[in-house]
């Protein structure tokens, strides 16, 4: 069943110019969207690269070209699929992730940096392994803040003039609730780490 579906996207992404084809694929990363956990399987795959190069310009080159082909390649899938969230889409889980192994990278040189030795020898693969684990945590969850954006109408009511609830920011919102959680997935990190130092 699940070739027949990716057989009939790839003979209907046939009419499509190369361009449109390219941008397909990178939503879908390669039709790793199309897989059973779809999402996991990305997010995966992220770590898996970030991992075997340890250097943050490789996390910080995944995150911009991400960002950077978010909108074309998602308006792409929309034109496919009857969604505002496809969940074939699975560039959101990488910039999600991205986003928050950033983050971490750039706290760990700025600890580096200081006199604290907390991040003098430290695993990186459990570092960004914590960073995966809470990101999904989160993504598949949906603890509040990360609902709100995915579920626009469970916002209460004092916040829900922000801009990003706003029906013309549903492009960002596909991307927003992964920053969210990979934000959260940081400030996990940093309060094991506060923890650390002071116990």
């Amino acid at each position: 069943m699940r070739f027949i579906q990716l057989l009939l996207v790839f003979i209907m992404s046939g009419k499509m110019g190369f361009k449109d084809k390219i941008l397909l694929l990178v939503g879908n990363l390669f039709y790793v969207g199309r897989l059973r956990g779809g999402g996991t399987l990305a997010s995966l795959l992220t770590f898996l690269i970030i991992l075997a190069y340890d250097s943050i310009y490789v996390v910080l080159s995944i995150f911009l070209l991400s960002i950077f082909l978010y909108k074309p390649s998602l308006r792409i899938i929309l034109s496919l699929e009857d969604s505002k969230d496809p969940k074939q889409y699975v560039l959101d889980e990488v910039i999600g992730l991205s986003f928050g192994i950033l983050l971490t990278e750039i706290f760990i040189l700025i600890f580096q940096s200081s006199s604290s030795n907390l991040f003098d020898n430290y695993d990186r693969s459990l570092v960004m392994g914590i960073i995966f684990i809470f990101f999904r945590l989160f993504d598949i969850f949906k603890p509040i803040p990360v609902k709100w954006i995915d579920q626009p109408k469970s916002v209460p009511e004092s916040i829900k003039n922000l801009s990003i609830f706003k029906e013309e920011r549903a492009l960002f919102r596909v991307i927003a609730d992964d920053l969210v959680a990979g934000f959260m997935a940081f400030l996990v990190l940093v309060l094991i780490s506060l923890y650390l130092v002071v116990g």
